[in-house]
């Protein structure tokens, strides 16, 4: 059930069910409480999800127990204690004011887990007179069985495979009814959640838009994407061309042999008020044409010396 369906019917609930806990109280200082209270919020959120309301009786009837004491308690404590039992569940966890019968109660909305969570540590407390007691064991997995919360059955693993896949069916659906909708002449193009710049040639083109649902696009500075200048460039590539020597002439045969800066933004960027920059990408490339040839600088050098027809 979604968010508001879980509060709805603990609002309306009259009696304990898997969806709906009621607590007739809460001591923070009993870990007793906290131990009976994390194995409800873990057997709902294996479940399905679900409500717990404190300040009811099993009959769903007000109890003496004053609000106050979990209203006033700090909500980073209710996710340390869930994390001292349990991992990554306290984001499913939210606590909520409830109206019931013209009075104001706290609740915890449990969302469901997409995966099944199972305890960490056991939740062994102090049943009083010296003897200790267990409300769930290290490693135990438990479910909503009606108004309990026990140990799982196949049952409840079945049932939580099914819960998933049918989480991951609506998402297929939801994609294919898009493109099921999408207008004539649409086209379909799988991208990330967030656009990068990339000096990669192959990387997927964009366009720029002021559409505030588009994309985000996350500006790289030049000065990351191209650190070099062409001091830096030709000092980069003859430290790794095993004894091959350039300079700057070289460079600039290169970048007229490949038809120009602009023809190539992945290798070459110039500011407005600054001198050309280099990227890694450039070096790559000069590294790797002399190694795969030796005359590759020379006929750069020819090339551009060649007088035009």
């Amino acid at each position: 059930m979604e968010f508001q369906q879980l509060l709805d019917a603990a609002a309306a609930a009259m009696s304990e069910c898997g969806a709906v806990d009621f607590k007739s109280a809460f001591d923070p200082a009993q870990r007793s409480d906290w131990c009976e209270l994390i194995k409800d919020v873990v057997a709902m959120a294996n479940s399905g999800g679900g409500c717990i309301v404190l300040g009811l009786a099993d009959d769903g009837s007000r109890s003496t127990w004053n609000p106050t004491v979990f209203t006033q308690l700090d909500p980073a404590q209710i996710g340390d204690q869930l994390r001292r039992y349990v991992e990554g569940l306290e984001d499913k966890v939210v606590v909520q004011s409830l109206s019931r019968g013209g009075e104001v109660l706290p609740a915890l909305v449990v969302s469901a887990s997409p995966v099944p969570k199972v305890f960490t540590n056991p939740g062994n407390y102090d049943k009083g007179g010296g003897k200790q007691t267990q409300a769930f064991p290290k490693g135990g997995l438990y479910f909503r069985h009606g108004a309990k919360s026990e140990p799982a059955e196949q049952a409840d693993l079945s049932a939580a495979m099914e819960r998933a896949i049918d989480c991951v069916r609506s998402k297929w659906l939801g994609n294919i009814r898009q493109v099921m909708e999408a207008p004539p002449g649409a086209r379909v193009q799988v991208v990330t959640s967030e656009v990068r710049a990339s000096v990669d040639p192959a990387a997927t083109a964009i366009r720029v838009v002021d559409d505030p649902n588009a994309l985000a696009y996350r500006v790289v500075s030049p000065d990351d994407t191209h650190p070099y200048r062409q001091k830096e460039l030709v000092g980069e590539i003859n430290k790794r061309s095993n004894g091959l020597k350039i300079n700057r002439f070289d460079v600039q045969c290169l970048r007229r042999m490949l038809d120009g800066d602009n023809a190539h933004p992945e290798f070459f960027h110039e500011s407005k008020f600054g001198s050309k920059q280099y990227s890694p990408a450039f070096a790559d490339y000069i590294v790797h044409g002399c190694a795969a040839d030796p005359e590759f600088i020379v006929k750069a050098r020819n090339a551009v010396r060649q007088p035009t027809q």
